[in-house]
């Protein structure tokens, strides 16, 4: 019995011991970056924004903390500081479309939809058939009441479709968006 206290004993201290040690500094951006992403990944936004902000800080120039902050902004609700990190993101390494993507995202949930199309439009020029971008140059097309050009952006999208998921929630958007004109009460010309 008195051995297993020792070995137990000794294991407390190391573990005390070992919390102490500081972290290298070239490192430590990496942990909360680690750990902030997987807060994201279960939904923990909240959470995620403190972890990432400390990575931001820690080292300003990580693109991928700036990017994974942007994304814990606009889930908690935060779209116009989401815009701010990704334009940075943009600015330092542009033309990747996913980044477009996240920053007409968040002019989209800021209620810029102008800054919304110019970025999915952008995205889309990067990569063309990049779902995320079409779905949200879709909904930015349909906030402005342009239905057409959001239903040609569908059925081009369609015809892009890397597979039967996405041709799928083409062709669901699509009937949406057909329904909508169904339904649209006439123009009254004055």
């Amino acid at each position: 019995m008195s051995f297993q206290r020792s070995v137990l004993a000794f294991a407390v201290l190391f573990s005390v011991l070992l919390s102490q040690l500081p972290v290298r500094a070239d490192t430590s951006w990496q942990i909360l970056l680690q750990r902030g992403y997987e807060q994201l990944r279960l939904g923990q936004s909240q959470a995620a924004l403190q972890t990432l902000g400390n990575a931001v800080r820690a080292n300003p120039s990580s693109l991928d903390a700036r990017r994974y902050l942007a994304q814990a902004l606009v889930n908690c609700g935060l779209s116009r500081k989401a815009a701010e990190q990704m334009e940075l993101v943009v600015k330092s390494d542009p033309g990747h479309a996913a980044d477009l993507c996240v920053l007409g995202t968040a002019y989209f949930y800021n209620g810029e939809a102008e800054q919304s199309i110019k970025n999915y439009l952008c995205a889309l020029q990067a990569d063309p058939a990049l779902e995320a971008a079409s779905l949200g140059l879709v909904n930015a097309y349909l906030a402005q009441g342009q239905t057409e050009k959001a239903q040609q952006v569908c059925l081009r999208a369609l015809r892009l479709a890397r597979d039967e998921a996405s041709a799928s929630r083409f062709l669901s958007r699509l009937a949406d968006i057909k329904q909508r004109l169904a339904v649209a009460p006439p123009s009254i010309e004055g």
